[in-house]
Formats: C-alpha cells, structure tokens, sequence
C-alpha cells in the first residue's frame, strides 16, 4: 500500500502525530510523511491513502493546510481514500465551533475523495504539549485502516 501523510504543525503536536503514524505503517506500507507546503502535487499519484492532519486554530485548519487542500485538482484525489486528523484544546467552547478535521473532511469530499475516518488528538491548554496517551490513540486509530 502507497500511503503519503501531509501535515503542518506549529508548536509540534501534530508533527508528533504524524511521525508516529509514519512509523507505526513503515513495515507494511510504501509510507513518506511531508509538510503541507513541502508536498509535490504529482506526489498524490498512484496512492491508495492519503492521510491529512492540522492543528485546529480558530476552529479551522491553519493556512498552510487550507493551502494544500485549495490547490488540489480534482482529477488528482477522485476516488481516493483519505483519513483526516487534527489537535486541538480539550474545550467545550471548541466543540461547539467545530474543528479542523471536520471542515477538512467537507473541502476533501467535495473534491470527490473518499473520507475513511476523522479523528481529533487532544493537546494541553495552551496547545504546548500533546499527552503520550494521545499518540497512543492515533497510533491505534490508524490501524483501522481498511483501503478498497
């Protein structure tokens, strides 16, 4: 399976996230991750997954991410299957506003793509540090894969 995880991180939460999915999949995938900005378009061919994580901020993915997904030709991910992530406060504030993935989610299917799964990763107040019970979570989460 070819599997390219794109991401962007500010104080480094989802960057842990991403890496720890990376390695969890690097025995039984073809798997490279890649900051959102770093991402060659022509990298989107021929995978059978394609994994996105951002931090929410403002309830909404950061710029570099929204930026990805914007340049994204259709004919580029049609069909193809995605799992969406995010790191956010644990606030019920939030919660009521949405978050990152959510709004990832609707801007990828809109595009055509598959979303296999979202999921949401818990970072401290402050948004400083994310809990190692949290990439445990992902980490267990991601196996959930199943591509047809």
């Amino acid at each position: 399976m070819k599997v390219l995880v794109v991401y962007d991180s500010v104080y480094g939460n989802t960057e842990k996230i991403a890496l720890s999915i990376e390695k969890e999949l690097k025995s039984s995938c073809n798997i490279r991750s890649r900051r959102a900005m770093d991402v060659d378009l022509s990298e989107l061919e021929k995978l059978d997954l394609l994994i996105i994580g951002s931090p929410t901020q403002w309830n909404k993915p950061i710029k570099s991410i929204r930026y990805f997904l914007d340049r994204i030709p259709k004919e580029k991910i049609a069909g193809l299957s995605i799992m969406i992530f995010d790191t956010r406060l644990p606030s019920n504030f939030v919660g009521i506003l949405g978050h990152a993935s959510e709004k990832m989610a609707r801007a990828i299917e809109k595009k055509g793509a598959r979303v296999l799964s979202t999921n949401g990763f818990l970072v401290s107040a402050g948004g400083m540090a994310i809990e190692s019970t949290e990439i445990n979570r992902a980490v267990e989460w991601i196996k959930t894969i199943e591509v047809s």
